[in-house]
């Protein structure tokens, strides 16, 4: 397998997970459709940047740029969903006075159907479904060139290379204490762990098992949800914070969500200092 062949063989693999989800996360009943259409363009994208180098930097560079509308207008959607589960499992705890928590889920939901107008908007325009058909063509021209230039390039030490690079990354958080990084250094933290799990991946989907390439995926795995759920307590403290200022809500249901958010960030904040060190 050459590394044209292993692109092709990555982006027409999550092509078609997109397109499962597609008409899923247009009718937003199951937030789990845009967040495994998310996670599916991510994956491309992330694809294009990682063998740009091996095939063509300039023309990946344009389809992962066309894909970035979508990717901006779809986070918005996706926090809030996660927003709105988390404080209707509080409200079901009964650890937040009902009242309070339809106020807030008011003004939640009011912010999601905006950010989700924005989103669709995105989704069906024609940018959107230009981009995917050029990344499905770009795939069978790579397939192509790919069969042409088998003797000469071997997808296996491309792999091995990217690997090395990305475990270097890893190790150099390695010296940072997390406890002490500001919110967007944690974001860039989460990130490379998140890169290196879609390496080891994207390798394994390309038949080239990486040596102990599946305990590794799960590690970054933890590690990355770890740091999500931090992010998602961080996030709804501070969206409960700015609700609560604007429409002048001063209950005690208020300050028990921001202590439950503030101790829930501090937990996985514990969980991943202790799983780092096995990472690095």
């Amino acid at each position: 397998m050459t590394p044209e062949q292993a692109l092709a063989s990555i982006v027409r693999h999550h092509l078609d997970r997109a397109e499962r989800n597609y008409d899923g996360a247009l009718r937003g009943e199951d937030p789990e459709h845009l967040h495994d259409l998310r996670v599916a363009i991510r994956r491309i994208r992330f694809a294009l940047r990682l063998f740009a180098p091996f095939v063509d930097e300039k023309r990946c560079r344009q389809l992962r740029d066309a894909l970035e509308a979508f990717n901006d207008r779809s986070g918005d959607v996706r926090d809030l969903d996660v927003s709105m589960a988390r404080l209707e499992k509080l409200v079901a705890k009964k650890r937040v006075d009902a009242g309070t928590g339809k106020k807030i889920f008011g003004e939640l939901s009011r912010r999601y159907a905006q950010s989700r107008s924005h989103m669709i908007r995105a989704l069906t325009s024609s940018r959107y479904t230009v981009a995917i058909e050029k990344i499905r063509r770009y795939a069978a021209e790579l397939e192509e060139a790919g069969m042409r230039k088998r003797a000469k390039a071997d997808a296996a030490k491309t792999f091995d290379r990217l690997t090395k690079e990305h475990v270097a990354t890893l190790a150099s958080w390695g010296t940072w204490n997390a406890r002490k990084l500001s919110t967007k250094d944690l974001h860039k933290m989460r990130i490379d762990f998140k890169r290196a799990r879609y390496l080891m991946e994207f390798a394994v989907l390309c038949g080239l098992d990486h040596k102990d390439a599946k305990r590794k995926i799960a590690l970054y795995k933890s590690l990355q949800d770890m740091l999500g759920k931090h992010r998602d307590a961080v996030t709804l403290t501070k969206e409960i914070k700015k609700i609560a200022k604007d429409a002048c809500l001063h209950e005690r249901s208020i300050e028990n969500i921001i202590r439950q958010e503030k101790k829930r960030a501090k937990k996985n904040m514990k969980r991943f200092v202790q799983g780092q060190r096995s990472a690095v």
